[in-house]
């Protein structure tokens, strides 16, 4: 099951190490029934103008939580932490193709983070851990692949 998620992010100003990268995502229909199970195979970050390449780090939540917000440092509450799944980090990648590159990626992979979530969907929260500035509040894509049960 892969999903695509395209985060709203900012243009300006810079990002700051720690700071949310674009809001909360919602990936819908993660499992298959209400409190249902699978498991995270994977996940892609295709950065569309490859200029970036930011680390990034990414928070899984088993129902939604309250964010501070894109472009603004992570503030997650004790109960809200209490619902995290578990977290990955995409390294800094440099993946840009030969001659005039128009687009970048990074995959993670094996996961295998187990799955339990309170609905049907997952949520994830991308915290960026360097200092880009990005080009369109489109430039990043999550794809999301799920084993689900």
């Amino acid at each position: 099951f892969p999903s695509h998620d395209t985060t709203s992010i900012s243009t300006s100003p810079a990002y700051t190490s720690g700071d949310c990268l674009g809001g909360l995502q919602t990936i819908s229909n993660a499992v298959r029934v209400s409190g249902g199970t699978g498991t995270l195979l994977s996940v892609c970050v295709l950065d569309k103008t490859q200029a970036q390449r930011a680390a990034i780090e990414i928070l899984f939540f088993d129902r939604s939580v309250t964010v501070a917000g894109d472009n603004a440092p992570v503030a997650m509450s004790d109960g809200d932490m209490a619902n995290c799944l578990g977290g990955i980090t995409i390294a800094a990648y440099n993946t840009a193709w030969p001659g005039t590159p128009l687009n970048s990626f990074s995959t993670t992979s094996p996961i295998g983070l187990p799955l339990v979530l309170n609905g049907t969907d997952l949520y994830a929260q991308a915290v960026v851990r360097a200092t880009p500035t990005y080009t369109s509040t489109s430039d990043l894509v999550f794809i999301y692949t799920i084993l689900q049960d």
